[in-house]
């Protein structure tokens, strides 16, 4: 079975950085600004208004590339 290639994003508040490149901390770990494909991700529509409202507030993100056979 092939792998695929997958990232873990976690949202950032409080923080106010304007990244021109991703910043490396790892070899596959980046601080970015949120990726805009993530903004209009359909699953957000679950959350609870609270946490959207934050996510929204949210600049940038820690970003965890990696490959996989599948999710889980």
């Amino acid at each position: 079975m092939s792998k695929r290639r997958y990232r873990t994003v976690v949202p950032i508040g409080n923080l106010e950085i304007e990244f021109k490149d991703p910043f490396q901390l790892a070899p596959s770990i980046t601080i970015e600004t949120v990726p805009d494909d993530l903004r209009k991700d359909s699953h957000l529509k679950e959350l609870a208004r609270y946490h959207r409202e934050w996510f929204d507030g949210c600049r940038n993100a820690l970003i965890i590339h990696y490959e996989a056979e599948a999710l889980y």
